[in-house]
């Protein structure tokens, strides 16, 4: 709440704040298609991640893909888009 006699904010419990630079808040994602590979595979921090498994985070990620490869058949199609925003 308020504290009228220091003139600022004080927490009702303690904590820490801190401002981050929007600049290290990123991520880099790199996808690899080729008519050669068999099946989907996503790493992420290094490890593979199960994408077949029937959990929610499985089925996003296969949504994810699904839209990946859809934009880039329409890409392909029409050439004259950029792929990506």
């Amino acid at each position: 709440g308020k504290d009228a006699a220091r003139g600022r904010n004080t927490p009702i419990n303690s904590s820490c704040s801190l401002t981050l630079d929007p600049e290290d808040l990123r991520a880099e994602t790199v996808v690899v298609a080729s008519p050669a590979f068999t099946a989907d595979e996503l790493y992420l921090n290094g490890r593979r991640v199960d994408i077949d498994a029937d959990t929610t985070h499985a089925k996003r990620l296969r949504q994810c893909l699904a839209t990946m490869r859809r934009r880039c058949v329409e890409h392909a199609a029409t050439k004259t888009t950029p792929l990506l925003p």
